[in-house]
């Protein structure tokens, strides 16, 4: 596919909401070479098949990289087994360095050997990014396509209000995590039966995005929401990847209508200006007070004073009657 002779944004606004799979891998890595040949530099595309382990290979100045593509869905990792690939396809081709893009990610072993083998590895956050600057400006995909993802969500009447965030919340598997809770509430006057298919976090300073990790039990994933009803959704992101949320961030909701159309709700956080009970914060948000945490404090402080003037009166009653053993004890040795 040769994406010089057609729009690209389309294709774009399309296409990287589903991480390009819509897409035959031939066509992704044209795509690839698509990109880097608007960045300026020289792609040689190898054939499709028997590349040997490269893609393309890039020439920027006077350094040459082997480039290997991966259009993998995003639980399917990119393994060791892919790393070494590359590594060989540099050593076949001649090159300087070599490079692999996912629009998934990497395994922890995986990330070692590129370390160990000095192999640049951008995940789907880091493409999404070199995509942003090229071809948005810098601005991430929810900003750029804003006015016209924002008119797919009225259609749901689905009201989306940040409740409560706990930073570095340690979980079972020992990792800490961003802990993020929201009210969904159904504004219309019928049922609406929906499923939440993935949760986005787009920094306002770096423009990074990531998706969340995984979904708070207990709280709503999918089904039917009753016409004036709330539910509360719960998801989490790794510390390492999202350590706070700040005023201008975006929360991209990523939905399944009852047609199993995909829908996105964007929640900027945050707005011009946001007041708490002490007054308006700067730009990281505080975690929010959980009022039955807080009462649940109240009681136990209240059931703590109670026990110290118990113990207390205890104590009064006990050293009254140490007293009066005493006076009894000299009364019988003075009559003797």
């Amino acid at each position: 596919m040769d994406f010089k002779d057609v729009d690209i944004y389309p294709i774009l606004k399309f296409s990287l909401p589903q991480r390009f799979n819509d897409m035959p891998p031939s066509d992704f890595e044209d795509f690839i070479a698509f990109l880097f040949d608007k960045k300026g530099y020289k792609v040689t595309q190898t054939d499709y098949s028997g590349d040997f382990g490269a893609d393309l290979i890039v020439k920027c100045d006077e350094e040459s990289w082997a480039v290997q593509v991966k259009r993998y869905k995003k639980g399917n990792k990119v393994s060791p087994s892919d790393v070494n690939q590359v590594i060989g396809a540099k050593d076949k081709y001649e090159c300087d360095k070599a490079l692999i893009i996912t629009t998934s990610s990497y395994t922890s072993s995986a990330k070692e050997l590129c370390e160990e083998t000095d192999v640049e590895n951008w995940a789907w956050e880091k493409l999404l990014k070199e995509i942003s600057s090229v071809f948005f400006d810098g601005q991430d995909f929810y900003d750029y396509f804003e006015d016209e993802i924002e008119d797919e969500s009225q259609n749901l009447n689905l009201d989306f209000n940040l409740k409560d965030i706990k930073n570095s919340v340690k979980m079972d598997d020992g990792n800490l995590y961003t802990l993020i809770i929201y009210q969904v509430k159904n504004k219309s006057n019928k049922n609406v039966n929906i499923a939440l298919n993935n949760v986005l976090h787009i920094s306002s300073k770096d423009k990074l995005q990531n998706s969340m990790d995984y979904w708070y039990e207990g709280y709503f994933q999918g089904g039917m929401i009753y016409a004036g009803a709330k539910v509360e959704v719960g998801f989490m992101f790794k510390t390492e990847k999202v350590n706070q949320i700040n005023r201008g961030d975006k929360i991209v909701f990523e939905i399944i209508d009852e047609s199993q159309k995909l829908v996105r709700k964007i929640d900027n956080i945050g707005g011009p200006k946001v007041e708490t009970s002490e007054g308006e914060f700067g730009d990281v948000l505080p975690e929010f007070k959980n009022d039955s945490v807080e009462e649940n404090k109240k009681d136990e402080g209240v059931k703590l004073e109670k026990k110290k003037e118990k113990n207390s009166s205890n104590r009064l009653i006990i050293g009254a009657v140490v007293i009066i053993i005493f006076l009894l004890i000299g009364l019988v040795l003075g009559s003797g």
